[in-house]
């Protein structure tokens, strides 16, 4: 998944948690690749991708909702 866009896409959709997740995902990826011996941003990246993926299912399935 490409945090970037979907940092931008789910703030303007409402999923404000999505967006939020995705943007400190973003952050730790940059600082992970200005420094890839960085093991907390590694780690946090890791242990972060579960609740990425539950909330983008999340926002789908409201955004299936609302439209129908």
């Amino acid at each position: 998944v490409h945090v970037h866009g979907l940092k931008s896409t789910s703030r303007l959709i409402g999923a404000t948690k999505l967006s939020d997740l995705a943007s400190k995902l973003e952050a730790s990826g940059n600082k992970l690749q200005a420094d890839p011996n960085d093991k907390t941003q590694a780690d946090y990246i890791n242990s972060e991708q579960g609740n990425l993926v539950t909330l983008y299912d999340e926002a789908i399935e409201a955004a299936s909702a609302e439209l129908g």
